[in-house]
C-alpha cells in the first residue's frame, strides 16, 4: 500500500513538474513574441522616420531645382523626377499654380464665375462669392446683419474678415459644400500674388475668366520681376510596401537682373 501510494505521488510530482515547465515555456514564448513585436515596432518606426526625412530632403531638393538658373530648371508641369537615396524611390514633382484663383484677392465676378464651372447655380455662385468677399473683406465688418444671417443658419460664429489663412477654410463660408469644395481646390491658390495671366493653362480657370466677362493680364516679358508660386509634390516608397508622401507650396520672387529668385514664403507642408 505504501508502495502504491509513494507511486501515485510520484506521478503526481511528475505532471506538477510538467505543468510547470509547460507554463514557464509558454512564459517565455510570450516574453520573446512581445520583444520580437517590440521589436518591429521599433524598426517600423526608425523606417517611418527615415522615409520621412527622405520626404522633406525631397521637398528641398525641389526648391533647389527651381532657384537655380533658369536653364537648368525643372519643368513646373507636375513631370515625375525619380531618385533614389537610402535604397528608396523618391518622386518629385514641381507643379505652377500660375494659372490658379486665389480667393483672398480675386474679384466677385470672379469667383462666381468659378463657383458656376464647379457645378454651383448662377444664384448660389453669386451669393457665395458675395459671402467669399465679405470673409476676406475688413470694410463688411460692420454690416449690422450678419449676425443675424449666420445664426439663422444655424451657424454659432462670424466671418473673421481677414484673408483665408487655408484654403479648407472656404468649408466655414455659408453655402459651400464638401463637395462643391472639392471640385474646386485644384484651381485655387492662396500663394498666386496676383490675378490670372496670359498664358492660362488651367482650363477651368481660363473657362471662369471667359464667363466672368474680365480681361487676363498680359504674358509677362524677359526680365520682368514677379513673384512665381509652385507646389512640390513628394512621394517616398521604401520597396516594402511602405509610402509617405509630402507636399508643400511655395512663393518665390526675384528681382530684375536676377536669374535666380529667393524663397519668400513657405506657404504649406502637409503630411
Amino acid at each position: 500500500m505504501s508502495a502504491i501510494r509513494k507511486k501515485h505521488e510520484g506521478g503526481f510530482a511528475l505532471l506538477i513538474t510538467l505543468w510547470t515547465l509547460a507554463g514557464l515555456s509558454f512564459l517565455v514564448a510570450m516574453i520573446l513574441a512581445s520583444a520580437g513585436s517590440e521589436l518591429r515596432e521599433t524598426r517600423l518606426l526608425r523606417r517611418t522616420a527615415q522615409m520621412d526625412s527622405v520626404a522633406e530632403g525631397g521637398i528641398w531638393t525641389g526648391v533647389f531645382h527651381e532657384l537655380g538658373p533658369e536653364k537648368n530648371r525643372w519643368s513646373s508641369d507636375g513631370t515625375p523626377h525619380t531618385l533614389m537615396q537610402d535604397g528608396m524611390k523618391l518622386t518629385i514633382r514641381v507643379q505652377s499654380q500660375a494659372s490658379r484663383i486665389n480667393p483672398n484677392i480675386a474679384p466677385r465676378p470672379l469667383l462666381a464665375a468659378l463657383l458656376q464651372q464647379g457645378g454651383a447655380t448662377p444664384p448660389q455662385a453669386d451669393a457665395l462669392a458675395g459671402d467669399i468677399v465679405a470673409w476676406r473683406s475688413r470694410s463688411q465688418n460692420n454690416d449690422p446683419n450678419e449676425q443675424k444671417r449666420f445664426l439663422g443658419a444655424g451657424l454659432s460664429y462670424r466671418p473673421p474678415h481677414a484673408p483665408f489663412q487655408s484654403l479648407q477654410e472656404l468649408a466655414l463660408v455659408p453655402g459651400m459644400t464638401a463637395p462643391l469644395l472639392d471640385r474646386l481646390l485644384p484651381h485655387l491658390s492662396l500663394t498666386q500674388t496676383e490675378d490670372l495671366r496670359l498664358p492660362l493653362t488651367d482650363p477651368v480657370a481660363r473657362a471662369a475668366l471667359a464667363r466672368s466677362g474680365m480681361a487676363p493680364l498680359p504674358p509677362l516679358q524677359p526680365g520682368q520681376a514677379h513673384g512665381t508660386s509652385v507646389d512640390i509634390l513628394v512621394r517616398v516608397e521604401d520597396g516594402q510596401g511602405g509610402a509617405v508622401e509630402r507636399r508643400a507650396s511655395f512663393l518665390l520672387t526675384g528681382d530684375n537682373g536676377r536669374d535666380t529668385p529667393d524663397i519668400l514664403r513657405l506657404a504649406q507642408m502637409t503630411r
